[in-house]
């Protein structure tokens, strides 16, 4: 849903979204309610809320008033756009999740207790997360940044975030494991593109230094290096711009040990943070 909403909401004014939507048959409770539910995705970065991780749902009576206000955008009209592409891909393959509140879409939880998450596949047990935390200690792969997925033949594969793309075939406790680098890849790569741009906007050595780290922390996976990027962010006092990302909370791991990625950026008034000291 954040690259529906991302291109839904790109460049285009408020009132202007709204005169589409009820030009195509939408009532106004039903857009402020559709503004609502975007609202509360984007604040709590997905469709669950952030403590307590129950799914909340639009307030709107399907999925297809949902479809139509994002069709009502004027690019979304025309055929071939970029726009109505991205719809025609995607929303049909977010019904279930976007209005769904039955089992296992309830909460984010272990999936043997009714929940659902995006963590390890629905087949692993609490004893093959167990192996796996064992498996990461014994191989040195920090588990922050990683994923479980349980195969066909029993083998659990351990997916790392990195750009650097490699894999090795390990056995513990009479199990075999494959960990594998490279999840995320792509976008890892475009988050080094643009990072490097900043590496010429750097206000001193510090910030140079942390994001020399964040570079070096997505290309290999390893959150050592990322633990080293913190630091100098903790270093960097009273920056004009600040900013942090990574992976770096755990709140919806239901193991509360694999972190979900975030980013964030924070410009910070000077002269008014002069009237609060």
């Amino acid at each position: 849903m954040f690259s529906i909403f991302l291109a839904y909401f790109k460049e285009a004014n408020f009132e202007m979204l709204q005169s589409a939507a009820l030009k195509a048959g939408v009532t106004k409770e039903e857009w402020k309610n559709f503004i609502a539910y975007a609202a509360g995705f984007y604040g709590n970065m997905s469709n669950y809320h952030s403590f307590g991780n129950l799914k909340f749902v639009p307030d709107l009576a399907s999925f297809e008033t949902f479809k139509t206000i994002l069709y009502s955008h004027p690019e979304a009209q025309i055929q071939g756009s970029f726009l109505k592409n991205l719809f025609d891909q995607h929303l049909p393959k977010v019904d279930v999740e976007v209005f769904s509140i039955e089992k296992p879409y309830t909460q984010l939880n272990f999936p043997d207790e009714g929940g659902v998450t995006g963590y390890f596949s629905r087949n692993m047990s609490k004893e093959d997360l167990q192996l796996v935390k064992e498996l990461c200690q014994s191989e040195k792969v920090d588990i922050l940044n990683t994923r479980a997925f349980k195969l066909e033949d029993g083998t659990v594969k351990v997916t790392v975030g990195s750009i650097e793309k490699h894999s090795r075939a390990v056995e513990h406790a009479g199990r075999k494991f494959l960990i594998e680098f490279g999840e995320f890849s792509d976008y890892l790569k475009d988050m080094n593109h643009y990072l490097e741009q900043a590496l010429k906007y750097c206000a001193n050595d510090n910030q140079r230094e942390m994001i020399s780290y964040y570079i070096e922390h997505y290309k290999t996976g390893c959150i050592e290096t990322h633990k080293n990027s913190q630091r100098k962010w903790i270093a960097d006092k009273g920056p004009v711009v600040e900013s942090n990302m990574g992976w770096i909370e755990t709140y919806i791991d239901p193991e509360n040990t694999r972190a979900y990625f975030e980013g964030w950026v924070a410009i910070v008034d000077k002269e008014r943070s002069k009237k609060f000291k």
